[in-house]
Order: C-alpha cells, then sequence, then structure tokens
C-alpha cells in the first residue's frame, strides 16, 4: 500500500475481512511487527481510541465494519513499514475459555507509514531560537529564518502572508482612488541581511507569498535534519499602532494546509526618531551638521540616485551663518527677495549699495525652518525664497505669489517649503503650479484649530462657509492645484490631535509640530531678540506717557457729588440736624462724607503712569548700541518681566511700582494698577503667548553665550520643513520621483495612527523611514485619481431646489461596510422620489464608544457632539444631512431621585423598599451594606429599573449617570463630593452606588437620608435633532446579528426613515397619517397597518404598547395569511418585518410634492 497524508497526517489501512456469521458479534485479534518502534495504531482518524492488538484483550469489532472493512489508523514519528497480522476470533458464547479459538482467516498487510506531521517555526538568526512573538524598536533589524522540522520532497510548499493583508485591512493606497488593494505593514520585510535589498513585496498584496519546499538546506547542507524553507530580515517601521501578524502555512500540492506558524511583531517607539524626525534629538549646532545614518545606508543601496535635490524655502530668508557654525550656507545656492515694493525687490545677498537684507530686518524664522529641511544630507541644496521681511512684515497677494513660485520653479527646485501662507486659491498661483508641474509646493495647515473639509475648493463659494472656516491660512491659503500640492496639518506629542493645529480630511499629511530646538545661530539670536526688546521698551514707555497726558489738568481732588435720589434725603435731614434720630443721625454723617472733596481717581492713574515711566526709565540703557549693551538689555528685561507678573497679586497699600502711594485712600485708587496692566505693562503679560515670548527671548539670549546656536519655538511652520526633508531625500534616493509621485509617497507611507481616522487624508503620521523604503523600491501608486480632482457627481435631470448633500459618520470598519452596503440603494430610493441624495465628501471615521447620547439631554456633558466634530464646515451649499452611523443611540430621560431606606443599628439592614413612579414604571431602590460590623466604612445601594420592556436603561459605562448625591433631611441636605463614591454598573436594568467618604457614612448611620439622582438612558433605533440637519441610527440589528442583508435593510429602512422626517413627512395632509395616539412620537404613515390593543401589541407582536389605548401594528405580523405586506418606511417603529419596509405609493407621491425650497438645514 503506498504512503499517503489522512486526517492530521497518519496512515488509513483499510483491511476486507469476509463475513462469516452476520448474526455473531466478533473479536480481533493479532500481532504486530514493525521496522520502526515508533508507531500507533487507533480506531479512529481523531487518535482519540487506540486498538488494541495482543491475544489477552481482543478488540471488538461490529457487523457493519466486517460488512464494509475495518478501518485501522497508524500515526509513527519516523518513516517506517509495518506488518500486521490479524485473525478473526469469535467468542463462544458458554465457553468462555475457548474465547480465542481461531475459527475466521488470516489477514496480513505491509504498510509504509510516514513520519508525524512537519512543524514549521520561526528561528531567530542571531540565536537560532524559536519565536513565536519578538519586539523590535522602529528602525531596528532582526534576522528570522522560516523552518520545517522535516526535509519534503517537491509537492509542498510554505505560503507566507500577513493575515491582515488577507483581511484587507489597513489599506496602503490613500492618496488616490480606483486602484488595487495593497496592504500596509507595520514592518518591512526582505531577503537582504540589512532589510533593504530584495523586499517581499508579494506579501502586501493580499495574497501569500509561495516558497517552495525543495530538498536541501538554505546553507547548502547536504541532509540537515531541519529544511530552512526561507531566511529574511524584519525591519521595525511602525510603532504604537499595533502589533504586525506574519504566518506561514505548509501546504501540499492540493493546497491543503498541513500546518502553520504565527509569528507576532511587536514595535516600540525608538529612543531617537528615525529618518527626517532625527532632527528633533538635535541639541546644538553640531547635530544638525550631523548626517542621516538612516537615509546614508538606503540611499548607498540604490542604483537609481540623485547627486543633490534642491528645496526652496518661502519664508523670512536665511541667515548668513558662515561667520558661525557655517551650516548652511555652503547648502544656499541662490536667493531672492520678493515684495510688493518694487524698490525691495532684489537679491538677498550683498550687492550695490544694499547689504544682507537679514541685517536690517532679523527673523528667525526662515532660518529655522531652512535648518530642519536641509538636515540629514549635504546633497540637500537651499534656494532662499524670501517673501517676509521681519518676523511679520510683508504682504504675500497673489502676484507676489506667483512671481516667487515660479522663481524657484525655474532655479530648479524639487520642493518648496512654504511655512509661511502664501496665496495658492488663486489665478496667479494656479498658472505658477501649472507651469512647474514637477515641483512639488507644501502649503500650511496653520496653528489655529480648524477642520478642513475634504472637498476644500468648494469653500469660496458660499460666504456662511467661509465664515465658517476658521484657518489662519484663510480661503486663500487653500491650493486649488491637488497636482503637485501637499497641504500638512501639525499634530501633537502622543502623536494625538493638536488643539491649536489645522486638521480634518482636507489635510493631506500630519506630522510632529510641537515644542523642538530649532538651529538658531548665535547672532541671528541677537540680531533678532534686542531689537525686539528694544521695541517691547520703546512701545510700552509710548503708551504710558500717552496715557499721561490723556489726563493732564485732572486735579488732585473731585468734590462730592450726591446721587438724584440721595438729594432730597440730604436737604430733610439737614432741614432737621437739630432734631435727628439716631438712624436718622448715622445717615446724615453718612451724605456729609459723600459729599466732601476726595482723591481724583484719574489724577492718581495719571501719577501712576508717570510713575511708571520714569521707573522703566531708571533702569540702566545701552547708550552706545544694542549689541555693545546687550547686558543692561538682558538685565532690563528681567526687572520688566518681574514687574508684569507682579502686577496681579497688588494688595493694599503696596505699590508695584514705586513702593508708597502718595493719596490718602486707597479705595479710591485700588483699580489703578490694573488699568496700567491692561493699558500698557499688562498688554505683555495678559496673553499667555506673549508671556512666553517675553521670557523665550529672555532665554534665547542668554542661552546664546553657550554656543550651542539654538533656541526652542513650536508650530506647524517647523514641522513642514521635516515634511520638505522626507520629500528630498525621498527623490534622492530615486532621481526619477517627480511632484505627484513624492505627494502620493508621503500619503501612501504615512502611519494608521489610532485617533487620526478623520485628522487627514493619510489617517495618520508621516513616516520617513517608510517613505526612504518605498523610494527604494519605487514602490509609487501609478495610476487611480485624485480623490478631490472633481467635486461629487449630481444628478442634472433633478431641479437643484432638491439637491441634498449629505456627511456619512462612521464608527468602525463594520458601519462602513454597513455603509457601503446601503449606500446605492438609499441614494436611488429618493431619487426615485426627485431627491438627489449627494455624497459630499468621503465617509468620515469617528471616535468609537458603545453608546452615544443623540437626544438634547445630557449625562455630565457627555452626547454625540464628543465624537463628532462640529467645527467641519459643511460644504456643497445650500442643503447638508450628516448621517451618522452609531455603535447605539441613546434617550437620556429627565433625572429621576431616590430617597433612602430607613436604617437601624448596629447592623444597618433596610427595614423596608422605597417604591416610586417613573413615567409609569415601578422603579425600585433597595439597600444593603456587604458587611455588618460597627466601624463599616462604606455604604452602597442599588437602583434597579423595573421597567426593561420600555427598554430604559444604564449604560454600560456609569461613572456619570449619578447627577448628585445629597445627604441629609429633605430641607436641609448637602451635596457630597463626587470622589467620595463610586458608581457601578450591575446590569442594564442595575446600578450600584457606593458613599466611601468617612463623615457621610457617620450620617448615614445615625438615620440621614441619602438622595441619589441618577439619568436613565433609553435605547433608540434612530433619531433626529428637530429642526436641524442630524440624523442618527443604532448600527445594531435588533432582530439578529449585523452583516446579513437583513440587518442592512433594517439600517437603511432607519436611515430613510428619518431623511423623510427632514424633508417634512409625514404632513397631516396624508392619506395614512397617524400621530402620538396610535404608537410612536411624531407624524407617521399607516400604511399596511391594524389597530391592535396596547397589551396585545407588546404580547404577541413585541410592538411597544405606547399607544393611547391601540398601537399600529404591520399587517404582515399580524396576519401573515394575506400576503408579504410591507409596512411603509415611515411607520414608526422597528419589528419583525422591519427590514421589508417600503415607501407606499402615496408618500411616494407625497415626497415628490413637498418644495425643496422649505428644507433649509
Amino acid at each position: 500500500m503506498a504512503k499517503s497524508w489522512v486526517g492530521a497526517g497518519a496512515v488509513q489501512v483499510t483491511l476486507s475481512i469476509a463475513q462469516t456469521d452476520p448474526g455473531v458479534g466478533f473479536g480481533l485479534g493479532g500481532t504486530l511487527s514493525t521496522t520502526d518502534a515508533h508507531l500507533e495504531l487507533f480506531r479512529d482518524a481523531d487518535f482519540n481510541t487506540p486498538f488494541v492488538l495482543d491475544h489477552a484483550r481482543s478488540a471488538v469489532i461490529t457487523n457493519a465494519e466486517l460488512t464494509h472493512g475495518l478501518s485501522l489508523y497508524a500515526r509513527g514519528q519516523s518513516v517506517g513499514a509495518l506488518d500486521l497480522q490479524l485473525t478473526l476470533d469469535t467468542p463462544p458464547r458458554d465457553n468462555i475459555a475457548a474465547r480465542h479459538t481461531k475459527i475466521g482467516g488470516q489477514v496480513d498487510a505491509h504498510v509504509d507509514v510516514l513520519p508525524e506531521l512537519p512543524v514549521l517555526t520561526f528561528v531567530r538568526s542571531a540565536d537560532q531560537s524559536v519565536v513565536t512573538d519578538i519586539e523590535l524598536a522602529q528602525g531596528e533589524r532582526c534576522g528570522v529564518e522560516v523552518r520545517c522540522s522535516q526535509q519534503l520532497g517537491a509537492g509542498f510548499n510554505v505560503h507566507l502572508v500577513y493575515p491582515g493583508a488577507e483581511a484587507k485591512t489597513r489599506p496602503a493606497t490613500r492618496s488616490v482612488i480606483d486602484t488595487d488593494y495593497l496592504y500596509l505593514s507595520r514592518v518591512r520585510l526582505a531577503k537582504g541581511v540589512d532589510g533593504i535589498e530584495d523586499p517581499l513585496h508579494e506579501l502586501c498584496s493580499g495574497d501569500p507569498l509561495l516558497l517552495p519546499c525543495a530538498d536541501g538546506a538554505w546553507d547548502g547542507q547536504a541532509a540537515p535534519p531541519f529544511l530552512a524553507v526561507e531566511k529574511m530580515t524584519v525591519v521595525g517601521l511602525e510603532w504604537g499602532n499595533g502589533d504586525e501578524q506574519l504566518e506561514a502555512r505548509l501546504v501540499d500540492g492540493s493546497d491543503n494546509v498541513i500546518c502553520t506558524a504565527r509569528l507576532t511583531i511587536k514595535i516600540n517607539e525608538p529612543d531617537v526618531g528615525r529618518g527626517s524626525y532625527g532632527v528633533l534629538a538635535n541639541k546644538n549646532a553640531d547635530d544638525f551638521k550631523a548626517a542621516d545614518a538612516d537615509f546614508e545606508l538606503i540611499y548607498a543601496k540604490s542604483g537609481a540616485t540623485a547627486d543633490t535635490v534642491r528645496v526652496g524655502v518661502c519664508d523670512t530668508g536665511i541667515f548668513d551663518d558662515s561667520a558661525g557654525a557655517n551650516y548652511l550656507q555652503p547648502r544656499v545656492v541662490d536667493g531672492h527677495f520678493f515684495s510688493t515694493d518694487d524698490t525691495e525687490d532684489r537679491p538677498t545677498a550683498a550687492y550695490d549699495t544694499f547689504g544682507p537684507i537679514l541685517d536690517a530686518s532679523p527673523s528667525k524664522h526662515g532660518t529655522n525652518v531652512a535648518a530642519q529641511a536641509a538636515w540629514g544630507s549635504t546633497r540637500i541644496e537651499l534656494i532662499d525664497v524670501m517673501v517676509q521681511r521681519g518676523q511679520t512684515m510683508g504682504d504675500m497677494n497673489a502676484a507676489l505669489t506667483k512671481t516667487a513660485f515660479e522663481w524657484a520653479g525655474s532655479r530648479g527646485a524639487a520642493i518648496v517649503n512654504c511655512s509661511k501662507v502664501m496665496h495658492y486659491n488663486t489665478d496667479e498661483a494656479e498658472q505658477a503650479l501649472t507651469a512647474y508641474p514637477n515641483t512639488l509646493f507644501l502649503a500650511t495647515g496653520g496653528n489655529t484649530s480648524a477642520c478642513f473639509p475634504f472637498h476644500y475648493g468648494e469653500l469660496g463659494g458660499n460666504e456662511a462657509v467661509r465664515k465658517a472656516f476658521k484657518g489662519d491660512c484663510g480661503i486663500e491659503g487653500l491650493p486649488r492645484v491637488f497636482t503637485n500640492t501637499l497641504l500638512v496639518g501639525g499634530h501633537n506629542t502622543g502623536p494625538k490631535h493638536h488643539d491649536s493645529r489645522g486638521y480634518g480630511p482636507g489635510i493631506d499629511v500630519m506630522v510632529y509640530s510641537d515644542d523642538m530646538t530649532l538651529y538658531t545661530p548665535q547672532a541671528l539670536i541677537e540680531a533678532f531678540r534686542l531689537p525686539a526688546i528694544e521695541g517691547v521698551r520703546r512701545d510700552t514707555l509710548l503708551a504710558l506717557g500717552t496715557k499721561r497726558d490723556a489726563l493732564n489738568g485732572e486735579p488732585p481732588t473731585v468734590s462730592g457729588e450726591l446721587p438724584f435720589t440721595k438729594r432730597f434725603l440730604f436737604t430733610n435731614l439737614e432741614s432737621r440736624k437739630d432734631d435727628l434720630s439716631l438712624k436718622e443721625q448715622q445717615q446724615y454723617q453718612e451724605l456729609l462724607l459723600m459729599k466732601q472733596a476726595r482723591p481724583n481717581p484719574k489724577y492718581v492713574e495719571r501719577q501712576l503712569y508717570i510713575d511708571s515711566k520714569t521707573l522703566l526709565e531708571s533702569w540702566p540703557w545701552p547708550a552706545g548700541g544694542l549689541a555693545a549693551g546687550r547686558d543692561q538689555v538682558i538685565g532690563w528685561l528681567k526687572s520688566f518681566i518681574k514687574l508684569g507678573k507682579s502686577i496681579g497679586t497688588l494688595t493694599p497699600p503696596e505699590d508695584a511700582i514705586t513702593g508708597a502711594w502718595d493719596v490718602a485712600s486707597w479705595g479710591a485708587v485700588k483699580a489703578a494698577p490694573h488699568l496700567i496692566r491692561q493699558n500698557t505693562i499688562g498688554y505683555w503679560f495678559d496673553a499667555d503667548v506673549k508671556t512666553k515670548s517675553l521670557e523665550r527671548a529672555l532665554a534665547e539670549i542668554e542661552g546664546a553665550e553657550d554656543g550651542s546656536g539654538v533656541a526652542s519655538d513650536a508650530g506647524v511652520s517647523f514641522g513642514l520643513p521635516i515634511v520638505a526633508n522626507v520629500a528630498a531625500k525621498a527623490k534622492l534616493i530615486r532621481s526619477t520621483l517627480e511632484a505627484n509621485h513624492l505627494k502620493r509617497l508621503l500619503i501612501d507611507t504615512s502611519d494608521y495612527t489610532r485617533g487620526f481616522e478623520s485628522e487627514c487624508l493619510a489617517k495618520g503620521v508621516i513616516n520617513p523611514l517608510r517613505a526612504y523604503f518605498a523610494a527604494y523600491d519605487n514602490a509609487v501608486v501609478a495610476d487611480g485619481t485624485d480623490p478631490r480632482s472633481a467635486p461629487p457627481p449630481v444628478d442634472l435631470t433633478i431641479d437643484e431646489a432638491r439637491r441634498i448633500y449629505y456627511y456619512f459618520y462612521y464608527m468602525n470598519a463594520e458601519g462602513k461596510r454597513t455603509y457601503e452596503a446601503i449606500k446605492d440603494k438609499l441614494k436611488a430610493t429618493y431619487a426615485a422620489m426627485d431627491v438627489d441624495l449627494i455624497e459630499a465628501e468621503p465617509p468620515i471615521q469617528i471616535g468609537e464608544e458603545p453608546l452615544s447620547y443623540v437626544t438634547k439631554g445630557k449625562i455630565k456633558n457627555r452626547n454625540w457632539q464628543q465624537v463628532v466634530d462640529l467645527g467641519q464646515p459643511l460644504v456643497h451649499a445650500p442643503k447638508h444631512l450628516r448621517l451618522l452611523l452609531l455603535n447605539q443611540c441613546g434617550h437620556v430621560e429627565d433625572a429621576k431621585e431616590f430617597h433612602s431606606c430607613e436604617w437601624k443599628d448596629p447592623d444597618w439592614e433596610a427595614k423596608n423598599e422605597a417604591e416610586h413612579s417613573y413615567f409609569g414604571a415601578t422603579l425600585t431602590k433597595y439597600s444593603h451594606v456587604t458587611a455588618i460590623a460597627s466601624d463599616l466604612a462604606s455604604w452602597n445601594c442599588t437602583i434597579e429599573i423595573r421597567d426593561v420592556e420600555s427598554r430604559r436603561l444604564f449604560p454600560s459605562i456609569v461613572d456619570h449617570v449619578v447627577d448628585r448625591i445629597r445627604v441629609g433631611d429633605a430641607d436641609d441636605s448637602e451635596v457630597i463630593d463626587p470622589s467620595t463614591y463610586v458608581t457601578t454598573w450591575v446590569s442594564p436594568t442595575q446600578v450600584r452606588v457606593t458613599v466611601t467618604d468617612a463623615t457621610t457614612v457617620g450620617d448615614i448611620r445615625t438615620g440621614k437620608n441619602v438622595y441619589v439622582e441618577v439619568r436613565v438612558v433609553q435605547q433608540l433605533g434612530g433619531s433626529r435633532d428637530e429642526g436641524s440637519n442630524n440624523v442618527f441610527i443604532t448600527n445594531k440589528y435588533h432582530a439578529g446579528p449585523n452583516g446579513t442583508p437583513e440587518a442592512n435593510d433594517s439600517i437603511l429602512v432607519l436611515f430613510m426613515h428619518e431623511i423623510g422626517h427632514a424633508l417634512g413627512m409625514v404632513p397631516d395632509t396624508h392619506a395614512h397619517h397617524y400621530e402620538n395616539a396610535h404608537g410612536g412620537q411624531g407624524h407617521h404613515c399607516a400604511f399596511n397597518s391594524q389597530d391592535v390593543a396596547n397589551a396585545v401589541a407588546a404580547s404577541d407582536y413585541q410592538i411597544p404598547g405606547d399607544g393611547s389605548t391601540h398601537v399600529k401594528v404591520p399587517t404582515a405580523i399580524v396576519d401573515p395569511s394575506r400576503g408579504p405586506n410591507p409596512p411603509c418606511v415611515m411607520y414608526h417603529t422597528r419589528s419583525s418585518v422591519h427590514h421589508t419596509s417600503e415607501f407606499c405609493a402615496v408618500c411616494v407621491q407625497t415626497v415628490k410634492d413637498l418644495d425643496g425650497a422649505t428644507w433649509q438645514w
């Protein structure tokens, strides 16, 4: 018999045995001989029942086995031969001693038995250890082998797969649409020992990589004890976003899986940022001159490199640092200052009568940006495209933008970094961008919390939408040419969302933009900071003088003036002053004081301005130039900062300016220091950013003495050039990459960062290391179309007034799958009623929570707005809907108060239960404790909702459902601190409150009442904000599992239903109209339904009996014999036939007749 694989790899042996007596049971005996001792026999293919072969203990066989042939299962640990010799016995009915008398014939068989199943393992190359899990820091490498425990012949293969690729998670391509699927792995696999050469790209297609199992080892051994199927290097690429899984599967020639092995790869954050992010670790000027080791290693391996790449820095100019660290000056190959003033337009370097322009208008910004863009490789050359003089002086209009862009392109810039806001959204900029398609222009998302919609090109078409957009880049800063522009937003440390940066689906990529150490030559620090400090001094003294002059002529005192209402009283009292009561005498004296002369607050204020100005002028200030007297400048700034911070802490009668008040009454002048604070000195300290600016100036100018040549700052301005740096290095690695290639590469190599699903198009932060590898591999998607290249298509056959744009929000992959399953039918259903539903932007993923409160009620400020960004402008005016598919919708009921039971001492057991009516339902609060002791440290009670049928519940997260707890008498109770009690979820109808504060527990023990206010939640299938554009639907099928056609159709009906309400359905003129009295809330359609008593509807048909006496129930449920009879979409609640609902003919016509002009959301 030939060898074969069966079940888990054993041999099935079938022995034909002649039946001798159908009416008699038989025993089986025999002997076993083999050339290999490691063999076992079993009766079943699962190897659970051993087959016994000895004459002392026979195995019983049945008539059926005799008739069809006896099957045995042999399993071995190595190759061997099995000889079976079996005899068939019949047990005598009356003579047990003769039990094994031989009455049947003998059967012989010889079988070759294959060894035990081969085993696949992953082995770490460095120490030859078997591994199932490895940990790598980003950029770290680890050699790994796929090893089989046996040598296998032809016909066997190993399939290497990413399970995530098979499931089509994490699609790599995000820059374009209509392309083939590729998986974005968290690691790189390559055959080269450095992880660079011979990458295993096939794994990312979703199909397994085929590795043939030929005889012989990877290292050439003739007959090793194992087969090394493949040897590879793993490189960690993406950290913080889940582990990577790699699976190897041994398959035979029929693709049957014999065995598997899985390797889990965890990638950790590196100690120092990899690739271009290495610039963030720099501490001094010398660090900025160091090489990017990751880039250099890959560049050296590439055979398609560029010698140099030019980056244009469209900013405030690049400082000449040749006299210092000389980091930037060797890189600057050209420079020009572009100004709206023709007399200033000139090269940035010295020529004729002009000196270098930065000498007159120093600014750190452009130099800081240039240093970020140039870091890590001397092959990056810089073009100084100066468009602003000083830190703020400049007018970047459309003409200047065009001129600067064209000049940079003509000078060979492959990338132009625009950390300053340029006028991209103009005809002039469009002409320049079109003229230089091979130059990639980077635009800033700004330093304001503003959501950029996906189709931001439509923002300019509607004044209301323009005003809704809060970006400091303005509408004019948004590119309208997408081929060779990249819009960059900034994230915070974590990475996480930054509260002061542009974000949203309109942003292409995200880059780090928090505090950074920036290259700033010492000479530039002083050239920039010293004049700025002088400006603070000048402006403050000028403001003090102006305020003083405005109060010239004010007298030291002012006479008292009685209010009109007091004059009559004073006249009356004075006429009777010799005959006044004690109380009247007191009133009279108070009025006399009010009429007396008193200090003039304006005079005191003027004097304070004078004293303040005198004080500021008394501090030493250099007379021979700022540079010569830098120590005096520093001293003046220190005194100024100290003074400004002290103003807000004044207490009578101290004077933070001179130390003494020259006035009689503090009360008359107590506001004066705050006037100073607001009007002059305080200007620099009221705004936190200004205070930080002064303190940063002090730190930088003092720090410049150590020669480190660095300063610190934050903002997307300094993250943007990191992206430019990645692009430049990618082009150095592969010179043929053009602007659109670089854009796609930067987007498609970004991480999938948790929480960034809607932060940007890439859905995560840039990954320089992955970008380098993609450039080396030339792995840039070539086909597809830019997703922003055209606005959403509209149905021109439908009147524009009936055109509604919608934004779809979902929480997870299941939600997106549901949407994709129902989208076409949703749009088609309404198109048939002359309503054009248009997807305004691609579906937007939002934060996930198990239950979202979607009505106006909140529980401690928690509701759906916590996960949906309402700051995103809704473009494509004028009509919009937000369609939100949430895990579960909930309605927050009004707070309900429960009061405590009576207590008795010492065991604290409740004497009775307190029952309360709650919307017709009985709610009972059970009180008990976990122990009985005189020193009990806590008290708790369980609040239960018994009306389960109405679906009122406690959400699974209940730390916020208790609004407050009061302890005491009904009219004299105190609210206790929320930190002194804990709320625990017990069940959907029970929540436990435990009070731990010793004082409060003591009060309860003495008999004081406890009043607990709890909010209860009602589950909803769907809802809509009345009069608004927000539609909420639960992505949970009420009658079964999600993902089925019935579940999808039920959710589709919910969306159609709520959109119908938004359009004005169902009017009371409708033939089938009904309202609350017959169930539900609002106006609905009764087509194909019948009136059923409330109790019967609930008990027999599972329809909430919430009508006055009767409720509408679908006919298809009440009388199925009458046929399908689907209910109308506008029926009021879900049911067992909900998924079959259709718009009835009356509703269809009614929707067609609705006036689209009335749809205003």
